[in-house]
């Protein structure tokens, strides 16, 4: 049963709320390892397929959760239109419906549930989008894997995850300019990128 599969992936005051999304649906749920473009898909279903759910199993529990009902919205989009805008309105409109009862049940700690209910205003693709949603997530990980991009010096040299050493300069919006330091090209990284600060 998705249940007893999902059971030690969630939080346990979730899982009433969220066995009850998938009481009467025609979906696969698969965990897989750690991606750094994304940490959930949604998959419709095809000739001889399911629809398909994958979530990243790397992640903490509330951020896990938060990531399997955004999936769940596009699925119980997908079912009801033809077509829909992959984040428009009606998957907003489904997300925040699916996430209102698990804000209400004490299922997420303060310091996320705050910036969580601002962001489920107006959700948007990815909750990194949100700073303080990010921030929160993170401190919930098992192994920390170094500090958000923003806390990072202006012109200090920093590391990611593949290797790539870049020198971080100045703020687009939400997004540093950072230049790498092998090839001298020029990438926008998110302010809340875990990164490694390198030493001068």
């Amino acid at each position: 049963m998705i249940c007893d599969f999902l059971k030690k992936y969630l939080p346990d005051k979730s899982l009433d709320i969220v066995m009850e999304y998938f009481a009467d649906v025609d979906i696969e749920v698969r965990l897989v390892n750690h991606r750094r473009s994304k940490s959930g898909d949604f998959k419709p279903s095809g000739k001889g397929r399911h629809a398909r759910i994958t979530v990243n199993q790397s992640l903490n529990q509330y951020a896990f959760l938060i990531t399997l009902i955004h999936e769940m919205a596009h699925y119980f989009v997908y079912r009801q239109y033809i077509s829909p805008k992959p984040h428009g309105i009606r998957w907003k409109s489904c997300f925040r419906e699916l996430m209102e009862p698990l804000l209400q049940h004490h299922v997420f700690p303060d310091d996320i549930l705050i910036p969580l209910r601002r962001y489920m205003t107006n959700p948007s693709a990815t909750t990194t989008s949100d700073k303080n949603l990010t921030k929160a997530l993170h401190s919930y990980n098992a192994i920390q894997t170094g500090i958000p991009l923003d806390q990072v010096p202006f012109n200090a040299a920093f590391s990611i995850e593949t290797g790539r050493v870049f020198m971080k300069k100045e703020l687009q919006r939400t997004r540093y300019r950072c230049l790498c330091m092998k090839t001298g090209k020029t990438y926008l990284v998110h302010a809340s990128a875990q990164v490694t600060l390198l030493p001068k």
